[in-house]
């Protein structure tokens, strides 16, 4: 069936001061409301546990700034500022042992310095 989670190459064009590395990054994005910042996610797997960085770049002058991983996979996200509202999966092996059930979609906010 596949995963519900893409994998992308992204190409930047009109642009010469952006650059980004190719390869491994998740195919969703998002623009802040006046499209001066641009955050994408990169994907981060750690000893096969699916995990991402937020990578938020500035569009006016191409800085970019790579966040810290966090475990999951990315459903939404949005950008305010510096600060990004997302809903992750994350499957919890150990409420899953418990039967608890497979666990967890849950909406956080990370927020760059």
């Amino acid at each position: 069936m596949g995963s519900p989670y893409r994998t992308c190459e992204i190409e930047i064009l009109g642009s010469d001061t952006i650059k980004i590395a190719n390869g491994g990054w998740q195919d969703k994005y998002a623009f802040s409301s006046g499209n001066e910042k641009l955050v994408l996610i990169k994907w981060d797997f750690l000893k096969n546990e699916p995990g991402f960085r937020f990578v938020l770049v500035d569009v006016n002058n191409g800085k970019i700034q790579e966040g810290s991983r966090i475990e999951g996979f990315v459903n939404t996200l949005s950008i305010s500022g510096k600060r990004i509202s997302f809903n992750k999966f994350l499957f919890n092996r150990r409420k899953s042992v418990m039967g608890e059930g497979l666990c967890c979609h849950t909406d956080e906010v990370y927020e760059f310095s």
